[in-house]
């Protein structure tokens, strides 16, 4: 069981790293080689499309984690996800109808700023990234449980190198950016990635026995479950960092919001990293520990499952202490030297480091209440958030369009503040947040060395 949740975890570690130096480098040549407004547009559309398979998932990615454990008894049980996939597919259809109806009759800003700077055979494009996408999210998330994280290294890195040589093939060809440049090679990849992890669920299907004891939930613990588990996937879908570029690009610009997506582009990679690299095989790895403690309800079990939430939970802590350190400095080194960072991008980048940062402590939670069939608990405060949210939409119009994110963050703060308390009320299980000595010596010498390299660059 820790053989395979550290394998996971070196595996995923290995694919986010190079995937983030190889994505970097090409988010910071296709930000020279085109404008801040087609660069804030691109973002913008990224993140659309991102948000929407958040709020298209109707709880199946967390049902996954849930109840992965049963459906992987068998090929007999593993069938049994086909009619809930299906749903999830039937739920993306209905939202894009919804979308389009909606807009005819009230403008929304976000299905507006795709309407205005797409054609017709662009916006075809988009919604079929929109379909396979959605569809290799879910593949991936069951994948991610059954530990294929070799395959899917694999997978992730070759088709990001080639949709990468596409883009830029095309772009020394045609000698400029355009967005059928970027969105038809994101849409031919993303076919291909659902083709390659379908392939690598059926190998896996293949390995199961035929049939098992073990039953799966019925159709009334299915509605249950996948409504719970949407509350707390449509509360994450509206504090992500894809959320987040949407209200910036309608209360900003297009432009604004390009110079917020330089930064934010690091957080997002690194809820990747920490998610990928630690959130899936830790709910693995949880829901293995939680089995064992049903067939062998022995205390030792019981604490062992809690200890390894706390260690992972501390180590969360201290990676961030020292990202977050890193990127401020990062910022403030930035912004010393390039005028066209205006003091209300660096605030909300700060914003947004501060926001991606409270969903990574999340991370370990949210999989700890799936794991332990507690989401119910974290539904309900989810549905408090979610109706403050919803007053804070009708208050928006007063608040001043520099500073519309700091409200959703006061918000967001107070609800992590209460899921921590409530751990700990039912498990005795509470963070540490004290700064180790060796994260305040790998802090300082990273941040002198990114300071001292924007001082020479800027000589």
């Amino acid at each position: 069981m820790n053989s395979n949740f550290f394998k996971a975890i070196t595996y995923n570690i290995v694919n986010i790293f190079l995937y983030k130096i190889i994505l970097q480098f090409h988010q910071s040549a296709l930000l020279l080689a085109t404008s801040a407004m087609m660069f804030g547009l691109i973002g913008t559309l990224f993140s659309s499309i991102y948000f929407l398979i958040s709020i298209t998932n109707i709880g199946f990615d967390y049902f996954i984690i849930s109840y992965h454990d049963r459906y992987t008894e068998s090929q007999q049980n593993l069938k049994k996800l086909i009619p809930i996939f299906i749903a999830r597919i039937v739920t993306i259809a209905f939202v894009i109808v919804a979308l389009w109806t909606i807009n005819n009759y009230y403008k929304l800003c976000p299905v507006t700023n795709i309407l205005d700077h797409t054609t017709p055979q662009l916006l075809a494009i988009i919604v079929i990234i929109f379909i396979a996408e959605s569809i290799k999210k879910s593949l991936d998330a069951l994948a991610q449980m059954s530990f294929l994280q070799k395959s899917i290294s694999i997978f992730d890195i070759s088709t990001l190198l080639i949709y990468v040589a596409f883009v830029w093939i095309s772009y020394f060809i045609h000698k400029e950016i355009s967005l059928y440049i970027v969105f038809i090679p994101m849409a031919l990849i993303s076919i291909l990635e659902c083709y390659l992890l379908a392939r690598a669920v059926i190998s896996f299907y293949d390995k199961l026995p035929i049939s098992s004891s073990t039953s799966t939930p019925n159709a009334n613990e299915i509605i249950k479950h996948q409504a719970v588990n949407y509350i707390n996937q449509i509360t994450k879908a509206l504090f992500s960092p894809n959320f987040f570029i949407i209200i910036l690009a309608c209360n900003l610009g297009l432009s604004k919001a390009g110079h917020i997506k330089i930064f934010t582009d690091v957080v997002v990679l690194l809820y990747m990293l920490l998610n990928r690299s630690f959130g899936l095989p830790t709910a693995a790895l949880f829901s293995s520990i939680t089995r064992q403690a049903k067939i062998d309800p022995d205390q030792k079990n019981i604490l062992y499952s809690i200890d390894v939430f706390k260690r992972i939970t501390n180590w969360y802590i201290q990676f961030l202490y020292a990202i977050g350190t890193v990127i401020i400095t990062l910022l403030v080194s930035f912004y010393g030297i390039n005028n066209y960072f205006s003091s209300s991008v660096v605030f909300n980048v700060l914003l947004f480091v501060f926001a991606g940062f409270m969903e990574y402590l999340l991370i370990t939670y949210e999989k700890w209440y799936l794991t332990q069939g507690k989401s119910w608990i974290l539904a309900v405060i989810n549905s408090i958030n979610l109706v403050l949210y919803g007053f804070l939409f009708l208050v928006s119009s007063h608040i001043d369009t520099n500073f519309i994110l700091l409200p959703i963050i006061i918000l967001r703060s107070l609800v992590v503040g209460a899921i921590i308390y409530v751990t700990y009320s039912i498990w005795n299980i509470s963070p540490s947040f004290k700064v180790h000595k060796w994260t305040i010596i790998v802090t300082t010498a990273i941040s002198f060395f990114v300071f001292m390299s924007q001082f020479l660059i800027s000589l």
